[in-house]
């Protein structure tokens, strides 16, 4: 399992990656391959698949592993940094590339709505930013909260709505 690595001060110092190729036992794993036959005998290849992990250090680590992997749930409690937050929300995301008729938009123009068009106790945010000039294109973003009361609901059929 990867390991955060932390100064003497307690900073981040980098991560351990874990060792790989290791047999249930505990020993390397070792590979056979076997090659196909040439006047009816037998190529074996064995190779060693076992590969050490490695420390790496860095000025900066990054932890891009999702909202809550497990090296961020370790920085939570370390740095208790979920003290003042609220709780986690998820959502879901839809994006498209529009082009309009330039006499039907603003330069610059950028809409947000709420709420419409969906069904009550769904919270949902529409916004349409305008891209380009020349060439006439906007881009709507809707960003739906994933705790809707309706099951049912489809969130693209509201979407193209």
């Amino acid at each position: 399992m990867i390991q955060i690595l932390y100064h003497d001060n307690g900073s981040v110092k980098g991560i351990a990656t874990n060792d790989v190729g290791i047999a249930k036992d505990g020993s390397p794993k070792v590979i056979m391959i076997k090659l196909s036959s040439l006047l009816h005998f037998y190529f074996l290849f064995v190779k060693d698949s076992f590969a050490r992990g490695m420390e790496l250090h860095a000025k900066c680590t990054i932890f891009a592993e999702g909202c809550h992997g497990h090296l961020a749930k370790q920085l939570f409690k370390k740095f208790d940094l979920r003290k003042n937050c609220s709780p986690q929300t998820y959502g879901i995301g839809l994006k498209e590339m529009w082009e309009v008729d330039k006499s039907k938009h603003e330069p610059g123009l950028i809409i947000h709505t709420a709420g419409w068009p969906m069904v009550s106790k769904n919270l949902i945010i529409i916004f349409l930013i305008k891209l380009n000039v020349q060439n006439k294109v906007f881009k709507k973003n809707l960003i739906s909260f994933l705790g809707y009361a309706y099951i049912w609901w489809f969130i693209y059929l509201s979407y193209i709505r």
